[in-house]
């Protein structure tokens, strides 16, 4: 079982974060604050390889080219939103499988722990 540690870390964090990306998106459409999917996507994309940032780019308007057709602009977008969420979620599944090893390693349960990596992962 204890094998099994960052895995299970990775489910909660992934489950924590679905109603946390619900919650987030209701308040972003009732108040116009920031989306933290879209914030982190923004974020990540700034400190990309232009290249790279590139690449994925061409990849994946022919991708929408292929299946789509002329709509591969508009579909653009809505493929860039997926991302995002996929990689808040991803991110936070990761975040998960960190604090359940690293709570593994250190050997003891704290609540204290939990408290600290909560406000530093807010």
């Amino acid at each position: 079982m204890k094998k099994l540690a960052p895995l299970w870390g990775a489910g909660i964090g992934l489950l924590l974060a679905i109603p946390l990306t619900a919650v987030t998106y209701l308040i972003n459409q009732l108040t116009a604050w920031p989306f933290p999917p879209f914030t982190f996507f923004d974020w990540f994309s700034r400190i990309l390889p232009g290249d790279l940032l590139t690449f994925g780019i061409d990849l994946m308007i022919d991708s929408l080219r292929l299946v789509g057709g002329a709509e591969a602009v508009s579909n653009a977008k809505t493929a860039e939103q997926l991302m995002a969420v996929g990689m808040f979620l991803t991110g936070s599944a990761i975040a998960g499988a960190i604090f359940f090893l690293l709570m593994r390693l250190i050997g003891k349960s704290n609540w204290l722990i939990g408290i600290a990596a909560g406000i530093l992962f807010a």
